[in-house]
C-alpha cells in the first residue's frame, strides 16, 4: 500500500540490478542506498551488481569488497576477450532466474 515518491523509494523497496553501471565509489547517494538497503534486510526488494571480471585481475574491485563487507548480493562474469555479447547475455539469464514473474 505504500506509494513511491522518489527513486530512493523505488530503489529500497524495489529490485535494482545494477548493470554495466560500475558503481564508481564517489557516487556516495547510491552507495549510501546499496548500505541502507542491505542493512535493512527485508522480504522486499533486493539489490545485485554485476561486474566485469578481467583476467589479468590480481585482486578485487574496490566496489567489489564494498559490497562483499556489505553482505550485498553481486556477480563477477569473466570476459574473454571482447564478447560482451555473451557477458551481457549471461547477465540477463541470471536477472530472468531472479525476477518474479
Amino acid at each position: 500500500d505504500y506509494q513511491c515518491r522518489c527513486w530512493l523509494d523505488y530503489f529500497i523497496m524495489g529490485d535494482v540490478w545494477s548493470v554495466g553501471f560500475g558503481l564508481d565509489v564517489s557516487e556516495f547517494d547510491v552507495w549510501w542506498a546499496i548500505e541502507r538497503k542491505a542493512r535493512e534486510k527485508a522480504e522486499h526488494g533486493r539489490f545485485k551488481a554485476y561486474f566485469e571480471k578481467k583476467p589479468d585481475a590480481k585482486t578485487d574491485t574496490a566496489q567489489v569488497l564494498l559490497l562483499g563487507a556489505m553482505d550485498a548480493d553481486y556477480k563477477s562474469i569473466p570476459l574473454t576477450g571482447d564478447k560482451y555479447v555473451a557477458l551481457y547475455r549471461e547477465v540477463i539469464d541470471d536477472i530472468k532466474k531472479d525476477m518474479k514473474l
